[in-house]
């Protein structure tokens, strides 16, 4: 598809490659030459500071797997090595 670049070196995404990738007025892209080309990829919008989470209250959110090992099979495991040497 072809655009124009305007005196001020701006282009205009068509419309159908904008809604195809969600790109509204504000959006920021990436602009990178390869060769002889540009490619334009957008960015990932940056994360609100409404919805921005502290470690703290992402603590618990994921479960530990159970090894299924107990203290004393731990301790009978370590007496079995010992002994082998």
């Amino acid at each position: 598809m072809r655009a124009k670049i305007t005196k001020q070196g701006s282009v205009t995404i068509p419309k159908t490659y904008r809604d195809r990738l969600k790109l509204v007025g504000g959006s920021e892209v990436d602009v990178v030459m390869s060769g002889m080309k540009l490619e334009i990829q957008p960015l990932l919008p940056e994360v609100s500071v409404k919805t921005k989470k502290s470690l703290m209250d992402l603590f618990g959110a994921l479960k530990p797997e159970k090894s299924g090992v107990t203290l004393e099979d731990m301790q009978q495991a370590i007496i079995d090595g010992a002994s082998r040497k």
